[in-house]
């Protein structure tokens, strides 16, 4: 990343004549638990642990989609050009691809076949339907869903669903989108993301990796985000 950004620097320098530094910060990647990797997880596991599993990825998937709406540049991301969800929208296959996997609808959760087994074979229809599907409830999961809609001269279009509707459909999305429109710095100068377990079990694969006291004496990698995160957890605080 360090020489592609070097070398994209000074293309764009050359090419408009400017000077100096180009990027505003360094690169950052953080790794995020993503249930459909893991080998050992399998479709016979109970519902609550697959969603609590799922939870980082979701989290993850809107905190970016959002980023033009916590910015202030518009109020829902399916209007910006280079959201990865507008895109969805507009039919790009391997964007509803993508909103599939992080909504839990995958071919082989819809059609019902364990992971690691060879591809499932949909029709058309079917991936058309479950994508649809997705979209729906991704858009729930953005805080969207039941929202009025207003015009620019402030004709209702939509009038919307009640306060309370509203809370049970954040309620059932499990994404809490007023957290979500902050700033989280977990998110982007955090190591992993993602459940006690899966955190815990990555530090001590790679414990060696680390320096000091955090190599020889931690006991656990997770440390929690926060009461408002609903047992989503962060390796931090490392040296």
């Amino acid at each position: 990343m360090k020489r592609v950004k070097q070398r994209f620097s000074r293309w764009y320098n050359k090419r408009t004549g400017r000077v100096g530094i180009f990027w505003e910060d360094r690169y950052r990647s953080t790794i995020v638990q993503d249930l459909s990797v893991r080998e050992s997880a399998a479709l016979s596991r109970q519902a609550s642990a697959v969603e609590d599993e799922n939870k980082a990825l979701r989290m993850m998937g809107t905190y970016i989609d959002l980023n033009p709406v916590r910015a202030g540049l518009t109020d829902d991301p399916g209007t910006y050009r280079w959201s990865g969800y507008a895109e969805a929208l507009s039919g790009q296959a391997g964007a509803q691809e993508g909103i599939a996997r992080i909504t839990g609808a995958t071919a082989e959760r819809v059609l019902g076949q364990g992971l690691g087994q060879p591809a499932p074979v949909e029709t058309p229809a079917q991936r058309k339907r479950r994508h649809l599907k997705a979209l729906v409830c991704y858009r729930q999961m953005l805080g969207l869903a039941g929202r009025p809609r207003v015009t620019e001269d402030g004709r209702t279009i939509r009038r919307g669903v009640s306060e309370r509707v509203q809370a049970r459909l954040t309620k059932e999305s499990g994404v809490k989108r007023e957290l979500l429109l902050q700033r989280v710095r977990h998110f982007t100068q955090g190591v992993i993301i993602g459940s006690r377990g899966f955190i815990d079990e990555w530090f001590e694969r790679n414990r060696n990796w680390f320096r000091g006291k955090s190599q020889t004496e931690r006991k656990t990698g997770a440390r929690s985000i926060g009461k408002s995160w609903d047992g989503l957890y962060n390796l931090r605080q490392l040296r």
